[in-house]
């Protein structure tokens, strides 16, 4: 595993690292989906994205990831790409109720 020395919009923009990994492996995670396990669930979807921070960038602190990762987040490169994600998981959504 190669990790990143610099965070950039490429990083974010890898299709086996980036954005679309989280996009392609954070809806297998299982949660309680029960009244009052919210906190519960909260904290396994930070733990998530603190081990995706991690794989990328293990000698960055959690707090600065995301402080990054929010700022390229406006970027037209990493808005298009998250705007592209959204609609596809839209569309197979949509897919088997269509047929």
């Amino acid at each position: 595993m190669v990790a990143y020395t610099t965070i950039d919009h490429d990083v974010l923009l890898n299709e086996t690292k980036g954005v679309a990994k989280v996009a392609q492996t954070f809806p297998k995670i299982k949660f309680a989906h029960k009244k009052g396990g919210e906190s519960q669930d909260l904290r396994l979807l930070v733990a998530h994205y603190a081990k995706w921070a991690n794989e990328l960038f293990p000698s960055m602190a959690f707090t600065d990831f995301t402080k990054k990762v929010e700022e390229l987040g406006q970027k037209r490169c990493v808005l298009l790409l998250s705007c592209g994600l959204r609609f596809t998981e839209s569309i197979n959504q949509l897919l088997p109720t269509l047929s």
